[in-house]
């Protein structure tokens, strides 16, 4: 199993020297600085993408959170639904929805997966949380397929 993991992790440096030979002129040219795996966390209205980036990653807000709240005996976890939004240069913003507790919780975009990890804060069944105290964590990934 060592071997996989080497041969995985060679195949994804020349992969990104590949790219990188194609146009990059640093490692901040990638969406989140020229790493090939990257966890990111965003409140809503935030983007992720170096200056002079290809791609932007963008947390746009919250439709839904039924999440099971901290201080509750729940039957099962609950779902929060998260949109997204990813733009390639200049061009327009395209939505995608992820979830916490369900399928889609991640999507594929060009040679990039983005995984939505989790959502803060934890509801609280006493509270509501106001849009503006969300924060989406995002695995970013250069995957290449």
């Amino acid at each position: 199993m060592r071997g996989g993991v080497w041969i995985r992790s060679v195949l994804l440096g020349v992969a990104t020297a590949a790219c990188t030979a194609c146009g990059s002129t640093g490692p901040s040219d990638g969406p989140w600085g020229g790493r090939a795996e990257s966890t990111v966390a965003l409140r809503i209205g935030q983007e992720i993408g170096a200056r002079g980036s290809v791609m932007g990653v963008s947390f746009l807000g919250v439709r839904s959170d039924s999440c099971c709240p901290v201080n509750v005996v729940c039957v099962w976890q609950g779902d929060a639904e998260v949109e997204i939004g990813v733009r390639f240069g200049m061009g327009p913003t395209v939505p995608y929805v992820l979830h916490t507790g369900v399928a889609p919780w991640y999507v594929y975009v060009g040679l990039y997966r983005i995984t939505l990890v989790g959502l803060r804060p934890a509801p609280v069944s006493t509270s509501p949380i106001p849009p503006e105290a969300y924060v989406a964590e995002l695995r970013l990934e250069l995957v290449g397929r």
